[in-house]
């Protein structure tokens, strides 16, 4: 696959499976948006990005937060010119069932994993309709499609994942913008050791 002249938007960007996502589409000449909340990790992937010859920046922004959100889109768009990728990667693990999680920590999950990816793909497709059409890639889980014990709320917007990218296929496939979610099992990253 060659990437060139497409610009890739990875949230999540700064470590783990968004950083090696980020990786692979420089190394497939595309230009690479990456989005993280963690400053110092993001920057640190976006110069090794640069460093290895990759066109590649750093945005620092909180995906579950509208506002931040809805600004980062049109300034991916000034730096490169477009978006033709987004990848929705975004997400955070906590433990605890029902009973024993806060509805604070239920809403910092559902937040960052489910309304997240709702924001990034709500402000980004309208880019991607002006350019002709595009791709989404969500990255769900195995939990997408089973459960695992004392992970209620993870699951829950793992789920909730899978149901979104099905409304985006075909609520957008006319528009030549094709959406997909792959679902990982335990993949050896920071999120993992956590």
């Amino acid at each position: 696959m060659d990437f060139k002249e497409k610009v890739a938007i990875v949230s999540g960007g700064g470590s783990g499976i968004g950083k090696a996502c980020a990786q692979e589409f420089v190394e497939k000449n595309a230009a690479v948006a990456v989005v993280d909340r963690d400053a110092k990790r993001g920057e640190e992937t976006a110069a090794e990005l640069q460093r290895k010859g990759g066109k590649a920046e750093f945005f620092q922004v909180d995906v579950a937060s509208r506002s931040e959100v809805e600004k980062l889109v049109p300034k991916i768009v000034s730096a490169f010119g477009g978006i033709d990728i987004l990848v929705n990667n975004a997400g955070i693990q906590r433990y605890g069932t029902v009973t024993t999680i806060s509805e604070d920590e239920w809403d910092e999950v559902l937040d960052i994993n489910l309304k997240g990816a709702f924001l990034m793909s709500k402000y980004a497709i309208p880019q991607m309709i002006e350019r002709g059409g595009g791709s989404i890639v969500i990255t769900g889980s195995v939990q997408s499609v089973a459960a695992q014990r004392n992970s209620v709320h993870y699951v829950v917007s793992k789920h909730g994942l899978l149901g979104l990218v099905r409304c985006l296929a075909l609520d957008y496939g006319k528009q030549n913008i094709r959406a997909n979610c792959v679902l990982p099992g335990a993949i050896d990253t920071p999120m993992l050791r956590w």
